[in-house]
């Protein structure tokens, strides 16, 4: 390693071992928790679900290097025909934990959400940082 990087300010990750996931046709109900945690910089599609009444985020999209060291960048997601109901926070939320914030350089990108349905929300329905890969707070 490059005399740079020094313990507990890099985090490696090993990229050849990620997995691309496809998630569809399932039923979160009740979940204390968020439904799907996304961390992988393959293609991602999460389609034909419902998420009813999950407490934290539908779709979480990390990239936790701070607390968890759980997760990488996100470059290929794709959320679609899916229903969200009751959410009491975002359904999608893109947050990664990341401190140092660079709009050049996005932590996540290519997210597409389409022909998904969200009713009787109780927050915005979806939240992404800055960091997240727009340039400012986005929450429609």
């Amino acid at each position: 390693m490059p005399p740079t990087v020094t313990p507990e300010h890099w985090v490696a990750e090993n990229v050849t071992a990620t997995a691309s996931v496809h998630i569809v046709g399932n039923h979160f109900v009740n979940v204390p928790t968020r439904g799907v945690l996304v961390t992988t910089r393959r293609p991602v599609v999460i389609e034909g679900n419902l998420f009813d009444g999950v407490t934290m985020a539908g779709v979480y999209v990390s990239a936790d290097a701070e607390e968890w060291y759980e997760s990488g960048p996100v470059a290929d997601l794709t959320i679609r025909d899916n229903t969200f109901l009751r959410p009491s926070t975002p359904a999608v939320l893109i947050a990664p934990t990341n401190t140092v914030r660079d709009p050049a350089h996005p932590v996540h990108r290519n997210v597409t959400i389409s022909g998904t349905v969200f009713e009787d929300a109780d927050a915005p329905i979806v939240r992404a940082a800055p960091s997240a890969g727009w340039p400012s707070p986005a929450t429609i």
